[in-house]
């Protein structure tokens, strides 16, 4: 009972989740030009859009040559690695994004979740938490903690954190 319900919910909030991202994406990242890192780090934003993984990651790379002290490059370059399964180098993406900016909350979700795929759930539960009280729209942040109630065992709380992730993704669809 569980189990079917716990794949739906993740299925509703990935698709839910993609959508915000892709939304994001092209409001935040449109016509402005600062220079070779932004243009690279654009390039990637558009080549993971169109699900060309490989180059976005070389692209993202590339960015964050030109400049290491740009976190927003290291969160993105976080999430892609994730996308691949290269969880461990995903982890040391986010830290990155996080030395440069450590109330950086989209950098400690994205953490927090690959702290929670790697297994590491005790030390995700509370980078995880914080993301949720800096964070305004913390959809990731509570998938990922229902991800760590699902593994406990504890699937009332799973769902609990699902629909109140699943809430925040539609809440600004409307």
């Amino acid at each position: 009972m569980y189990g079917e319900t716990m794949r739906t919910m993740r299925l509703s909030f990935f698709f839910a989740l993609f959508a915000c991202v892709c939304a994001f994406i092209a409001e935040s990242h449109g016509e402005t030009d600062r220079g070779k890192t932004l243009t690279l780090y654009k390039e990637a934003l558009a080549l993971s859009a169109v699900n060309s993984s490989d180059k976005a990651l070389k692209a993202m790379e590339q960015a964050i040559q030109a400049n290491p002290g740009y976190p927003e490059a290291h969160e993105k370059y976080g999430y892609l690695l994730l996308e691949k399964g290269r969880t461990d180098e995903a982890i040391a993406a986010f830290t990155g994004a996080l030395k440069g900016n450590p109330r950086f909350r989209s950098a400690q979700a994205g953490l927090g979740l690959a702290l929670v795929r790697k297994g590491e759930i005790e030390k995700a539960e509370p980078i995880l938490k914080e993301a949720l009280i800096l964070n305004t729209d913390p959809a990731l942040a509570y998938y990922a903690l229902g991800l760590i109630y699902e593994k406990r065992g504890e699937y009332q709380k799973a769902i609990l954190h699902f629909k109140e992730g699943l809430r925040k993704v539609k809440r600004d669809w409307r």
